[in-house]
């Protein structure tokens, strides 16, 4: 009897080590869960960091702006100073020092002259740069509001627009390092030779370019840019003749492209890619925003301007509506959860649809 008791007690530890199924469901589920906190917690760290240099940048570049267009404010002043030389000058008996004072006045106004062949480009590419610094930071507040509102996996979809931030943040990650690369030219000092300007500029592409693209329910794509080199790439790269540019007017944003080369596009269409670029730019929280609405071809990258840079000419403006916008989002996010009458998948921009930049809905 002693050796079986012993045997049975033997086989006691070995039958312990094996958990339960439910237990190592549970033990997945905290897993994840904490994953997808450490991702979220991780993402708000980064975006906060990039922001911060984002400002900073852009309070520079500010402030030199001012003090070149102040310089370029006292070129005004060259005719008083001329003027003045030429009261001294007319004197019936100038002395020698009223002579000299008024070469001195001379000198300082035909150098205020000239100096506007170089203050006016410096005022140009500040600009320039300000806009590519504002519009980085459009896109990290679109960014932001998609991690706050991008589902969970294994919640319904009813309840993933809800949740905590933090969430389903792994695939955001990977969006914001291709922002922090975009930004590397904006944050970068100045490289002095054209050599160190090409390889810095080179090395921000090297990643797979990733624009939001998205179905409308006539069957046509739209591509939305979100971030500087995906603009370019849609509007640039990857456009067709035929396609059509949408952004919001005078206002940083996202390039929006509606593939009309593929087929026609109805009034309905223009209208949803037009509502696109208001939703996808700082004027978002508009009830109405003007969109330039151009052909692709019409399109051209101004030299030496950072990618996503472009001029048009001609257009039409079409007046937007960013909430319109935010339901068809909805209502696409909504029509990829739905399951195919044929119990087939998802159609294949499903995966896509968690990242669009949905609008909390009251």
């Amino acid at each position: 009897m002693q050796p079986l008791a012993a045997n049975l007690q033997a086989s006691q530890p070995q039958a312990s080590q094996c958990p339960a199924p439910q237990t190592l469901a549970i033990n997945g589920f905290l897993e994840a869960y904490y994953r997808l906190q450490l991702d979220g917690r991780r993402l708000q760290q980064r975006s906060l960091s990039l922001r911060l240099r984002l400002q900073q940048a852009l309070a520079k570049e500010q402030a030199q702006c001012r003090q070149q267009q102040e310089r370029l404010d006292q070129v005004e002043g060259s005719g008083a100073l001329q003027g003045q030389a030429d009261g001294l000058l007319c004197l019936a008996d100038p002395s020698r020092e009223q002579v000299a004072e008024a070469q001195a006045l001379y000198r300082r106004a035909r150098k205020l002259r000239r100096s506007v062949a170089a203050i006016t480009p410096r005022i140009g590419a500040h600009q320039q740069r300000i806009e590519q610094l504002e519009a980085s930071l459009t896109y990290l507040d679109q960014l932001l509001l998609v991690e706050q509102v991008s589902p969970a996996p294994a919640q319904a979809p009813s309840q993933a627009r809800h949740q905590a931030p933090g969430l389903g943040s792994a695939p955001l990650l990977a969006q914001l390092e291709e922002l922090e690369l975009d930004s590397q030219s904006l944050l970068a000092p100045r490289l002095g030779n054209r050599r160190q300007r090409r390889s810095g500029s080179a090395s921000p592409a090297s990643g797979q370019v990733q624009p939001l693209e998205l179905e409308l329910a006539s069957g046509l794509r739209v591509q939305v840019g979100r971030n500087h080199r995906q603009n370019a790439w849609i509007s640039l790269q990857q456009a067709r003749r035929g396609d059509l540019w949408f952004h919001a007017q005078e206002c940083p944003g996202s390039h929006v492209v509606l593939k009309t080369s593929l087929a026609p596009g109805g009034e309905g269409d223009l209208q949803a890619a037009a509502d696109l670029a208001a939703h996808f730019s700082r004027a978002r929280g508009n009830r109405r925003v003007p969109v330039v609405m151009v052909a692709t071809d019409q399109l051209q990258r101004i030299a030496g301007a950072g990618p996503g840079t472009v001029s048009h000419r001609g257009g039409e403006v079409l007046w937007a509506d960013p909430q319109r916008a935010a339901s068809l989002l909805v209502a696409l996010a909504d029509r990829a959860d739905r399951p195919s009458p044929g119990g087939g998948a998802a159609p294949p921009n499903a995966d896509r649809l968690p990242s669009l930049g949905l609008a909390p809905q009251p």
